[in-house]
């Protein structure tokens, strides 16, 4: 026998049987296929053993491994299996069979594969310069009855081409020699017209090196027209439809968020570089929006994420409910949105468009059976296609999002110029404030507090500063604590003011300034349990502190945003005997129930109470109840930001126990700070 018989398993009788083998198409007739058409010719109804199971195939030199599992016997060539994904060098199934013998797809519009039904039938359009063959491919398809093929031809590429945006079919049976186009460029030209219908070549030249280039042009498969076997012709087109569906539908998925089914950061940065090539050719501009959820993670942690995903379907659909069908809208990340608009003539369209989005987030959303309010924060950039890139209008929609989320959020922006000068720096303040702890540029100053009955210097705040470059200028803590907070540097910030205040008290209390308890604030990414306790508990070693000079705060935001762990972390620095503060104590939740469900000492009454009393009763009557609670709680009160002997005298009226502001002195260096404690001693003995 020879190889080509060994190959494809069978004995082939006639020269049209050896031919056929060897074109580049590959076919499995199986078992079941071959006991259906023995049943027909055969009066007992039995298949010949020898062509119930039938290969057409190319003998190649490269053979794969190991044996099909599916047909005994029969090992497939490397180029074979490869031509049923063009595209990747694996192939697409498990196996020839169990390629050839699953039925068509179509992908509906959800982007999941779905069987066709059994009668929708497969439309051709034929590419064929001769109208006879049209009839004899009728013919051959047509005694097919299981599937149904509806056929209809050009004689020119061109006439072809340009009915394809028309025109609703299934697969381009494509001749290569055309009046007036031949060879590969006519798969080209199909392809640029039509990029996502499955063509499949018609030729009748011995060629085999012409019918590889085919298929890496991106032909699913080859067929001669000199032999139009009905039967090889559609198999053939069936599973050139479903291989090429299968594709558009993993491209789909790779392309959109399987969560909302809009589009995710890759194609919708496609969408956006294109959008900035049609502006750059027209009179009208595009608008960038990115939308971001307001206060999600805590939605997402309270609901749970099934509830959070179901928040993020719906926000989608109102999203592409507030734009038109031409616009894009896209989901980055988490709850991340974007919106595309293109066309625009002025600011003004888009800031309607911006206001209707809010106002349509503003529906409550029924969440696990309870409403809920999602607000969003919106940037918006412009381009008219002329200035910027893809990458340059993304940061600047960014850049104006977080301006929205940095006024309360709720609200959109758009970016400015002045926007950029603004990154500019924030980023050179990132850069420098990454080197400042290595190049010794922190400090501390110290700000005292006094006990109101006794008058005594008593305890005092840590606050630190920057002295940035060779100039050592000072930047405002409001400045650089929030970029230490979002780059994760407040961590590394945070425990060398701890070890340094330790260090600086404890060496006062060797020189005879003390003993004094200092107040160290604590930032949201070192409430960690075990690492926090651990930390503290070396700065105390370390620096030979007591434990009860050491007083840690906190804000009330910090301790609701993980209760849990704010409980333990708090629990395990009070078994190290160190104290617990509350700062800015009525700014944030003010829930009575923290207050007794966290080891908490002391309550500070934010500046913002202290300011105006005795003269605004509102403010007074705040200050005189927190005080009362603090009190009933047997817990210390301090009064920040006291700036005059009237406010002084009403917090000692009211019983309060400590106080720091500006009346004593404004935040000092170390040294200063402890010549000020001693001449305050020798002034009042």
């Amino acid at each position: 026998m020879t190889m080509e018989n060994q190959l494809i398993g069978t004995t082939m009788t006639s020269s049209a049987d050896k031919k056929r083998a060897r074109r580049c198409s590959a076919t499995v007739e199986t078992a079941e296929e071959g006991r259906v058409r023995a049943s027909q010719t055969r009066p007992n109804g039995r298949a010949s053993a020898s062509r119930s199971a039938r290969i057409r195939v190319v003998v190649s030199s490269v053979w794969s491994e190991p044996t099909d599992p599916s047909l005994p016997g029969i090992r497939l060539p490397a180029r074979i299996i490869g031509r049923l994904c063009p595209n990747s060098p694996l192939p697409r199934y498990n196996s020839l069979k169990q390629c050839y013998t699953r039925p068509p797809y179509h992908r509906p519009l959800n982007g999941q594969m779905a069987p066709s039904p059994a009668d929708t039938p497969i439309r051709i359009l034929l590419v064929q310069a001769d109208t006879s063959f049209r009839s004899v491919l009728e013919d051959g398809l047509n005694s097919n009855r299981n599937v149904q093929f509806v056929i209809e031809q050009e004689t020119t590429l061109a006439t072809a081409t340009s009915r394809l945006p028309q025109e609703v079919c299934d697969l381009v049976l494509l001749d290569l020699d055309l009046p007036d186009a031949s060879g590969l460029a006519t798969i080209d030209r199909v392809h640029q017209t039509a990029p996502t219908l499955p063509i499949v070549v018609l030729t009748g030249l011995e060629d085999e090196r012409l019918e590889l280039e085919a298929l890496q042009a991106g032909a699913q498969d080859i067929l001669s027209k000199d032999h139009p076997d009905g039967r090889l012709y559609s198999r053939a087109i069936r599973y050139a439809v479903e291989r090429k569906r299968a594709e558009v539908n993993l491209a789909y998925m790779a392309q959109h968020d399987q969560l909302t089914g809009l589009v995710n950061r890759t194609l919708f940065r496609v969408c956006l570089e294109k959008a900035i090539s049609r502006a750059s050719r027209s009179d009208r501009m595009i608008a960038m929006m990115l939308v971001d959820l307001d206060r999600f993670k805590v939605i997402n942690d309270t609901f749970g994420q099934d509830a959070g995903d179901q928040l993020l379907k719906a926000v989608a659909d109102r999203l592409k409910g507030c734009v038109r069908t031409g616009d894009t809208v896209g989901r980055l990340g988490n709850d991340e949105f974007t919106v595309l608009v293109e066309g625009v003539r002025t600011t003004r369209d888009i800031a309607r468009v911006a206001q209707k989005l809010l106002s349509v987030m503003e529906v409550p959303y029924v969440l696990a059976g309870e409403t809920v309010v999602v607000t969003p924060s919106i940037g918006v950039a412009m381009s008219d296609g002329e200035q910027g890139d893809a990458s340059t209008l993304t940061k600047a929609a960014d850049t104006a999002m977080c301006r929205a989320k940095e006024s309360g959020g709720n609200a959109f922006r758009f970016f400015t110029p002045e926007m950029h000068v603004a990154v500019a720096n924030r980023l050179s303040l990132e850069r420098d404030l990454r080197k400042a702890i290595e190049r010794d540029e922190l400090v501390l100053h110290y700000q005292p507090q006094v006990d109101l009955v006794s008058g005594d210097v008593v305890g005092m705040e840590a606050l630190v500063r920057w002295r940035r470059g060779s100039d050592e200028q000072l930047v405002p803590p409001g400045h650089f604590i929030p970029i230490a907070e979002e780059t994760g540097l407040i961590e590394p910030i945070g425990e060398w003011v701890l070890r340094t205040a330790c260090s600086d008290n404890s060496s006062w209390a060797k020189n005879g300034v003390g003993p004094l308890r200092v107040s160290v604030n604590l930032s949201v990414r070192q409430l960690r349990p075990d690492q926090l306790a651990r930390t503290v508990k070396e700065a105390l070693r370390s620096s030979g502190l007591s434990p009860e000079l050491l007083e840690l705060e906190v804000t009330e935001s910090l301790l609701m945003d993980d209760v849990d762990a704010a409980r333990v972390a708090l629990g395990e620095l009070k078994e190290l005997g160190v104290r617990i503060s509350v700062d800015d104590f009525g700014t944030g939740y003010s829930s009575m129930n923290y207050l007794k469900r966290f080891p908490i000492d002391t309550l500070k009454i934010d500046q913002t109470f202290v300011r105006e009393v005795p003269a605004d009763p509102d403010d007074t009557a705040i200050t005189t109840a927190i005080i009362a609670l603090g009190h009933g709680l047997r817990m210390d009160v301090v009064a920040e930001g006291v700036e005059t002997e009237v406010q002084l005298e009403f917090l000692k009226e009211q019983g309060c126990d400590r106080a720091q502001g500006y009346l004593m002195t404004r935040p000092i260096p170390p040294m200063d700070f402890e010549n000020w404690v001693t001449a305050r001693r020798h002034q009042d003995s």
